[in-house]
């Protein structure tokens, strides 16, 4: 790695969570955890976590360990001073430190630490509550790295919180086998949706909307895709992560819920990244007011949140646009519902699966501004979108099988949301008899063989994941 003058040695491998190396070691950490029920686990998975993260590169490891050093020194003074503005300037370094690198990460192509993101949030949040005396600060520090570095969440997320992942580190348990088919599930279903799934239908996407002389219907489908993309390649990371904490012991909650079947954007956003949503809500929008000061107060702390989160992803005109888009276009609905609050349920109903299709075509046309580097590629989209010309997946490259693969794959994403939304699968299977389950997991991998690996679909090989680089 490259950075201003100097150069740092990448191992020459990293354990990216597609690869054979990650499964092995997520095997190897698990057989080495398993028989110790209390004392030695801290101490096992505070190593794996240094290992996975310097497989990324030495900076991402030293990076890491001193925000979180700081953050364990902070607790300290946090619970003995009440100062709001001294509190404040404790946290800036975390704020600035974080934003700071996303703004030089745009202007001056400096890699964003691994996680950062991710880890600086776990961190904010943890001494908020600290501050606000909701728990106490964590005394081992050897618990704090464990929760702080936590290697199948530290990429991509879920943004868990400290208490609940601690109480569990400290817990005296033995390892339950639901929980270890739970979580071999998750995995099992994350890679097969992210390299059967989601690969195919990004390669498409590129071909549609990277291919400048594609207009109408032909540039269209590809941003309708993207949305399916985009869903696929951050639930797959998540059900891993996930899987892998509740195979280690660590019960994560779910940070997707079938997102797409929403009537609006307030659905929508209540099962679309859960953890990050759920933290803006409790770190942000609440301590702003929340809707408890009146209408206009409201309004404003939802555009605040939505512009935040904007930030979050990144410095740049196209992230502020689809933020305030989801924010304003949030307000408008809430006026629509205010007004037709009164009707009939049955009528609601009625008229659900058109607000479905009308609210993905909304987050569909938003995620242009999210996935275009710079406003004048987001207009070139969205001009291209605007012309006629109908269907015709020869153009875009794609063979008759194919054009029929990419349609199996949309319907099978959203029966999978619908029965995901009513029914908690990997629970469910978890308690199954151990045939049933089996035969689920040999399909599984037989149809991840075959159109995964060595089908004729596209060939590609799994691409990093999209939240990797926020």
């Amino acid at each position: 790695m490259l950075i201003g003058d100097y150069y740092f040695e990448i191992p020459s491998f990293n354990l990216n969570v597609t690869s054979i190396y990650f499964v092995a070691f997520c095997f190897l950490v698990f057989v080495l955890i398993v028989p110790f029920k209390y004392r030695l686990r801290p101490y096992i998975l505070l190593i794996a976590n240094g290992i996975f993260i310097y497989t990324f590169g030495i900076l991402n490891l030293i990076y890491l360990s001193s925000f979180s050093l700081l953050a364990y020194l902070f607790s300290f003074l946090f619970k003995k001073h009440k100062n709001k503005k001294a509190i404040l300037l404790l946290l800036l370094p975390f704020i600035l430190g974080l934003f700071g690198f996303k703004l030089f990460n745009q202007i001056d192509s400096i890699i964003l630490p691994l996680g950062m993101s991710f880890y600086t949030f776990k961190i904010l949040s943890y001494l908020i509550d600290i501050y606000k005396g909701k728990i106490e600060q964590e005394k081992n520090i050897i618990y704090f790295l464990d929760y702080v570095m936590f290697f199948p969440c530290i990429s991509a997320g879920p943004i868990n919180r400290a208490k609940p992942f601690i109480d569990e580190l400290k817990t005296k348990r033995d390892f339950e086998y639901s929980d270890i088919g739970t979580g071999f599930l998750l995995i099992a279903s994350g890679l097969f949706e992210k390299m059967v799934f989601c690969d195919f239908i990004a390669s498409v996407v590129t071909r549609s909307i990277d291919n400048v002389e594609l207009v109408g219907f032909n540039a269209i489908i590809g941003v309708l895709l993207y949305s399916l993309q985009i869903y696929l390649d951050f639930d797959s990371y998540s059900n891993i992560a996930i899987g892998v904490s509740r195979m280690l012991g660590f019960k994560l909650d779910k940070n997707f819920n079938s997102p797409y079947i929403s009537g609006n954007l307030k659905e929508f956003w209540a099962g679309w990244h859960i953890s990050l949503t759920s933290w803006f809500k409790d770190y942000l929008y609440i301590p702003l007011g929340g809707s408890k000061k009146g209408t206009f107060r409201k309004c404003l702390n939802i555009l605040i949140v939505f512009f935040v989160s904007a930030l979050w992803h990144g410095l740049s005109l196209p992230f502020i646009i689809w933020g305030l888009g989801h924010g304003l276009i949030r307000l408008v609905e809430d006026g629509i519902s205010f007004i037709t609050k009164k009707l009939n349920k049955y009528i609601k109903l009625l008229f659900r699966p058109l607000l479905m299709i009308i609210n993905f075509l909304i987050v569909s046309a938003l995620w242009i501004f999210f996935r275009s580097p710079d406003i004048n590629t987001a207009i070139e989209i969205i001009n291209r979108c605007i012309q006629f010309s109908p269907f015709n997946y020869e153009l875009i490259g794609l063979t008759h099988n194919e054009f029929l693969w990419m349609i199996v794959i949309v319907v099978a994403v959203f029966i999978s949301d619908i029965l995901r939304k009513h029914l908690p699968v990997g629970d469910w299977l978890g308690k199954r008899v151990f045939i049933l389950r089996w035969v689920i997991y040999v399909v599984l991998i037989v149809v991840f063989l075959v159109f995964g690996m060595y089908g004729d679909s596209i060939s590609h090989d799994a691409s990093d994941f999209i939240y990797w680089r926020f």
